[in-house]
């Protein structure tokens, strides 16, 4: 097979039209609200947020699973100081932001991360673990989350400050891990995940998730530029673990357009592709009619499983 040209150092490709202040307000790219806006009862309501370093993107959804608001913010911030000072100014900005919900979650989706299996998972060993791996540059808060329906454990570490400002802003609210609660919902959605390639396109990156034999094999976020290299990260990965590109499954999420060169170029390689649904008890017949399921799928599964 001839691979794609391998990648130079990532520079970054936005999908989205880049965030631009408005004067002091910062205004989402994507606003999808319910026409019954006035009428909700916030309090009834769960709020959950992404956070990432390139974007902030969040949905509040009734009991019922009905659809209020979607809004993704995004950003091209080159150090934790500039993200500080866009997310408070969304925060301070955004009026939904400051309803009284019932459940606020406000799901971690940053980097310095490591999924550590259970039997080999300590308390006191998570900070040293996190700095062997991503090294003591940049000092945070450090977590660790049992993965449920998994033989693991997510330990991650966030600004300090950025944490500090969600307490603030949200005192009631939960913290949780980007990974983790994605293979949760997986693990729910279908009792058992699937043998899969599973790809989520954010912007800047993609998150790469390789099962098989129903064993968690990879986890693995990666920079890209252009849409061969996504091609020759895939097939790299396949490599790795044997997998076959023509035999298996690759299932795709987020914002991916499959008229775009991206989707076109993935097909030159791997013969069976998906797009991810939405897990049933979501309910969003708000205007989604611009967007594919697919796009949005993450965070709406997400905002149904999250406990």
């Amino acid at each position: 097979m001839k691979y794609p040209t391998k990648p130079t150092t990532p520079q970054f490709e936005l999908i989205i039209v880049l965030l631009q202040p408005v004067g002091n307000m910062i205004e989402p790219v994507i606003n999808i609200a319910s026409p019954g806006m006035a009428s909700v009862e916030w309090n009834q309501c769960r709020l959950v947020i992404e956070m990432s370093q390139h974007y902030f993107h969040y949905i509040v959804v009734r009991k019922d699973g009905t659809v209020v608001v979607l809004k993704f913010y995004q950003f091209t911030s080159k150090s934790t100081a500039e993200t500080m000072e866009l997310l408070e100014k969304i925060l301070q900005h955004d009026t939904i932001l400051k309803e009284s919900m019932e459940e606020s979650v406000i799901v971690y989706n940053w980097p310095e991360n490591c999924l550590v299996p259970e039997k080999y998972f300590h308390v006191d060993l998570i900070a040293e673990l996190l700095t062997l791996i991503h090294g003591d540059l940049n000092r945070g808060v450090v977590f660790s989350e049992k993965v449920s329906g998994w033989d693991m454990y997510n330990v991650f570490r966030v600004p300090t400050e950025m944490h500090d400002l969600f307490q603030r802003s949200m005192a009631a609210g939960k913290f949780r891990h980007h990974h983790s609660l994605w293979l949760e919902c997986q693990q729910k959605a279908i009792n058992h995940i699937r043998d899969r390639v599973y790809v989520i396109f954010h912007p800047n990156e993609i998150l790469v998730t390789v099962i098989e034999a129903q064993r968690l094999q990879l986890v693995q976020r990666l920079e890209y530029q252009t849409a061969e290299d996504v091609a020759y990260y895939l097939l790299n990965i396949c490599e790795r673990f044997h997998i076959s590109p023509k035999d298996t499954a690759v299932q795709l999420s987020g914002m991916i357009d499959l008229k775009s060169a991206m989707y076109e170029e993935l097909l030159k390689y791997f013969d069976i592709i998906e797009t991810a649904t939405v897990t049933s008890g979501v309910d969003f017949t708000m205007d989604f009619t611009a967007f594919p399921e697919h796009f949005f799928s993450p965070i709406l599964n997400m905002a149904v499983c999250v406990s």
